[in-house]
């Protein structure tokens, strides 16, 4: 009852209808289908609330990628997978039986086309993400297609054939393309086997550096996170990858305020180190983010984690209060790079803003933001004298410097 296999069910029972045009072998299947099935769907049923739990987010998804694009799996990219799997050569001869078998059995072709074409118009034009591994059963059909034999319906071509020399000729081709096929998957064997530990490798030095700043959480609490399966497994925590399919809310672009309508959750993890998700890197995004708040970070040069407390504390709207502002408003944050600069509009403001160097501004502002107040050039992270700014005011930042503004609130007269 996952991975999108549940389309055989519609498809086999019209196959059944339409071939023996009646339903008595489609009440069969089905009642065969719903006896191994029901136990399923009592227990998803009991933890989720209901039968097809396993099915409506593979369902939404693939709804969505008819309407929009979701991730940037494409047609190309799944025929492409499919050539690198079987060639080119053993494609076209696949083609070349296919048609063979329209012309030869109709009522074979037509059983083969329930499996075949569902899987092509899903997994080839209609869904944003694909792996080799969900074409097997195309694979499969593939084979199936090779094997389909000439017959008398082809007199030209069958009576070429009789002849010893052709005939021979032809099955030392079948012969060599079948061995060739083996040949070069057996040769890219080793290579396959390094890459894939070489993976498996990097997978597990990303993944320990990523749960570095969950030391402090316990197992009773809720996480989200990119590599969710990979963190639950390494340290217990129930842990909920980012929801980019089923939407809860007009938030398409946010899979944080997403996931938060669909679960409830303590925090949220991102990476810039092999993030599942490419905005997971975007470490200037989450600091403006108006539901998360910075709670621990972890980093080694350029790698960094971080954990986000979630919480709606929320600041004041940039574009509300300055007069005049060349930075970036990202969120509730604004970003003023090297000579950017910003005026206060008509209220006194107070401000948490901090000045860094151009040298990974982000992860510096993280590091001042969980403790490392020293790192900080210039600003104010506590209300302060250094908070308060009147209206009129100026704050810029200079040629090599970097400025993270927050707006606290409106100050008293």
């Amino acid at each position: 009852m996952t991975k999108q296999t549940h389309i055989y069910l519609f498809g086999l029972c019209g196959w059944l209808v339409v071939k023996d045009r009646d339903f008595q072998r489609m009440k069969s299947f089905l009642k065969g289908w719903l006896i191994i099935t029901i136990p399923f769907m009592f227990h998803h049923t009991l933890v989720s609330g209901h039968p097809f739990a396993p099915l409506l987010g593979q369902t939404e998804f693939a709804i969505k990628s008819v309407t929009g694009t979701y991730d940037s799996y494409t047609t190309g990219e799944f025929l492409s997978q499919l050539i690198d799997e079987v060639n080119l050569i053993v494609l076209l001869a696949s083609i070349v039986g296919s048609l063979v078998l329209i012309k030869k059995d109709k009522s074979d072709a037509i059983a083969v086309s329930v499996m075949l074409l569902p899987l092509l118009i899903l997994n080839g034009i209609i869904l944003d993400w694909g792996e080799p591994r969900y074409n097997t059963p195309i694979f499969a059909l593939i084979i199936l297609f090779l094997a389909v034999d000439f017959s008398s319906d082809f007199n030209q071509i069958t009576d070429l054939f009789r002849s010893k020399q052709p005939r021979d000729i032809f099955a030392a081709f079948t012969v060599l393309l079948l061995l060739s096929t083996t040949m070069v998957n057996l040769v890219e064997l080793p290579s396959d086997s390094v890459d894939a530990h070489t993976y498996n490798e990097n997978m597990n030095a990303w993944t320990n550096f990523e749960v570095l700043p969950l030391q402090n959480i316990s197992d009773s609490q809720t996480l989200f996170a990119g590599r969710a399966s990979s963190v639950s497994l390494m340290t217990g925590i129930h842990t909920i990858r980012y929801e980019p399919r089923n939407y809860g809310c007009d938030c398409e672009n946010d899979l944080i305020a997403n996931t938060l309508t669909l679960y409830p959750a303590d925090y949220a993890l991102t990476t810039n180190v092999a993030p599942y998700f490419d905005w997971e890197k975007d470490f200037d995004w989450q600091l403006g983010h108006g539901l998360i708040e910075l709670e621990h970070l972890h980093y080694q040069g350029w790698w960094s984690a971080a954990l986000w407390k979630i919480d709606n504390t929320s600041y004041l709207s940039p574009h509300e209060y300055y007069s005049h502002n060349t930075g970036e408003a990202i969120g509730d944050l604004t970003i003023l790079r090297p000579n950017d600069s910003l005026t206060i509009g008509n209220s006194s403001l107070s401000l948490k803003w901090i000045e860094v160097t151009s040298i990974r501004p982000y992860q510096q502002v993280m590091r001042i933001l969980t403790g490392e107040v020293e790192l900080m050039r210039n600003g104010s992270i506590e209300s302060s004298a250094y908070s308060s700014f009147e209206p009129g005011e100026v704050l810029s930042a200079s040629e090599d410097t970097y400025i993270y503004v927050w707006i606290e609130h409106e100050s008293s007269e």
